[in-house]
């Protein structure tokens, strides 16, 4: 199963990016980032669907010393979970982060910002936030170079970007 893929890839510590995206990890969500040394960047897109694997989530991160990029876009992610995920990767340095197709809400979005001081990419698409909560999202994150903000969002959320565009003349 799973647990013997994870460990026959241990085996070979050059693994740098791992895609679990789509696999139905619910009962081995704390097995796959321990023992990867030099993994960089995880997908885990479409992987979780319930809370429990949320908290193992949270776990298994706590192995991943070196991870710079994380998927776990469309994975049930409530607003409940976000702040031990925000917790979990704020002692990661992560440049890219998606996070797309979860309800993120104001608190999600709160905890997030407080935790992505090094991210230059963030997906949020279809994460139903507002102005303010991408707002706050962008003040966490000053080395922000690309935001997908698509879907699903708020009106206000149109209007928060228009307002830290330069007036043309």
């Amino acid at each position: 199963g799973v647990h013997d893929l994870l460990d026959a890839l241990r085996t070979r510590s050059k693994v740098t990016r791992l895609d679990l995206s789509r696999n139905n990890l619910t009962k081995a969500a704390s097995a796959f980032a321990g023992g990867f040394d030099n993994l960089r960047s995880l997908n885990l897109g479409s992987t979780f669907h319930a809370a429990t694997s949320m908290r193992e989530l949270v776990h298994a991160l706590e192995t991943a010393k070196h991870l710079t990029a994380l998927n776990v876009a469309n994975n049930s992610m409530a607003a409940d979970d976000v702040p031990a995920f925000a917790e979990a990767i704020a002692r990661l340095e992560i440049r890219e982060l998606d996070v797309s197709g979860n309800r993120l809400s104001a608190r999600g979005a709160s905890a997030l910002a407080g935790a992505i001081a090094h991210a230059v990419t963030l997906d949020v698409s279809n994460c139903r936030l507002t102005g303010s909560d991408v707002m706050a999202l962008l003040a966490g994150a000053p080395e922000l170079a690309t935001l997908s903000l698509a879907g699903r969002n708020d009106a206000s959320v149109v209007e928060a970007i228009a307002a830290l565009l330069p007036e043309s003349t």
